[in-house]
């Protein structure tokens, strides 16, 4: 299991809040994109890209510039969930 620390997209602008990234996520938002923080563990790409195996590690709504919401994105049974 791969655990990758990323930042939120939703097109060109940050995700906001942790509310907003679930609404996305269960909305299935085609512009909600991720980013890898780290060139250990490089990882860019949308929903489809998270398969069983990989767990991220959301911290918004910037990882460089603003911290001040965690949340823990990975595929359970074949459904993306938010924690």
């Amino acid at each position: 299991m791969a655990f990758i620390n990323v930042g939120a997209k939703n097109g060109s602008n940050d995700v906001k809040t942790k509310k907003e990234l679930v609404a996305l996520v269960n909305g299935d938002d085609p512009w909600l994109s991720f980013y890898g923080t780290s060139n250990f563990t490089p990882f860019n790409g949308g929903l489809k890209e998270i398969d069983g195996s990989t767990v991220l590690s959301v911290v918004g709504p910037n990882p460089y510039t603003s911290r001040k919401w965690y949340a823990t994105v990975r595929r359970e049974n074949g459904k993306i969930t938010v924690k």
